[in-house]
């Protein structure tokens, strides 16, 4: 028998958990997701301004370029994308310039757009967000414009999605919901994966923005600390607080596992018939932008489920992505090789 002193125990420990992370990233090249939800143009104009017009205390800005990305449910589908599965969004999108700009984009990642209904008369839900900045100063978001319609559940809309999305989430690994409040998931369409879920046929995980009990006896549900607050009117100032509060939502939402993200305190675990896991944030304290980290949340998180991960495994891993993306601007992605590199470094 060989025999190794605690440290060169502990070191050897430490490389058979990075290799275990190593192989569950292998696992996860290649799987069948589905994400259903709101499809969103990301658009950021960047300006310089160095003056405040006479007209009225606003500042004068400079045009200098401008960037299209995939935002809402389509940042998911692009998260999915870079860490090597086969995705397939659905949902809406208008038959404008928009719209067209966004199909373009998808199929140069070469994302299958066979979910996707482009409608006449549809416009395209976007968020174009100015940021400006002097020559002396860093660039900040002073503006965001929203476009797109909010509907109702039922509309011809959602109805269009649920028939769509009925085609394809048989024989996915892992259906995602990504609701950004334009009302694009029925009713109906939640009770059939509630369903399957039940059956245990499908996993199934969804983030809500402002509806998160409509998305009650799924699989997982990935909120952030205001969301839920607002939902179980508590602030989550403490952790006697935050851990009643998340048993509370785990309990009657009836899901296996709420994974409450905690911007620069990390994440909270909760799993039916197991203790609270708190999840310290990974990576540097410097937050570039927060937005759609919970989509590279989701999306890991979701991922590595349907790899055979540990519920606890793939929230640390949704952890790494969430603590890398943060540190770039705009919706990022992340890679394979940068989640390898950040167990590496936490590991080793």
């Amino acid at each position: 028998m060989m025999c190794y002193s605690f440290t060169e125990f502990h070191r050897k420990l430490k490389l058979m958990q990075s290799d275990r992370f190593s192989t569950l990233l292998s696992c996860m090249k290649d799987l069948k997701i589905v994400v259903i939800g709101d499809l969103i143009a990301d658009e950021y104009i960047y300006c310089e301004t160095n003056r405040v017009s006479r007209e009225a205390p606003v500042l004068i800005v400079q045009y200098q370029n401008e960037t299209l990305g995939m935002g809402g449910a389509l940042n998911v589908v692009h998260n999915l994308a870079s860490l090597g599965a086969t995705v397939i969004p659905v949902g809406i999108l208008g038959n404008d310039s928009l719209g067209n700009a966004l199909l373009d984009m998808i199929r140069e990642q070469k994302i299958s757009t066979e979910g996707i209904i482009q409608r006449e008369n549809f416009t395209t839900i976007a968020k174009t967000r100015i940021l400006a900045s002097s020559f002396h100063t860093t660039l900040q978001q002073v503006l965001r414009i929203d476009r797109g319609k909010l509907e109702v559940h039922e509309s011809d809309t959602a109805l269009l999605v649920q028939e769509r999305a009925l085609d394809f989430i048989d024989g996915a690994d892992g259906v995602i919901l990504s609701d950004y409040g334009y009302g694009d998931l029925s009713d109906k369409l939640l009770e059939h994966l509630r369903n399957k879920v039940s059956q245990k046929e499908m996993l199934v995980s969804a983030d809500s923005r402002y509806s998160l009990p409509r998305f009650h006896g799924l699989t997982a549900i990935t909120p952030n600390e205001p969301e839920v607050q607002k939902i179980m009117g508590l602030r989550l100032d403490s952790n006697e607080n935050l851990i009643a509060s998340g048993k509370q939502l785990l309990e009657h939402m009836k899901m296996k596992t709420v994974l409450i993200t905690r911007g620069k305190m990390g994440m909270a675990l909760f799993e039916a018939g197991k203790d609270p896991y708190f999840i310290p944030v990974y990576g540097s304290d410097e937050v570039a932008d927060v937005s759609g980290a919970g989509d590279t949340v989701i999306a890991t998180f979701t991922l590595a489920l349907a790899a055979g991960a540990s519920i606890k495994s793939a929230a640390l891993l949704a952890n790494y992505a969430g603590g890398i993306v943060v540190t770039r601007r705009g919706a990022a992605t992340v890679t394979t090789n940068e989640l390898k590199q950040a167990v590496a470094d936490r590991h080793l």
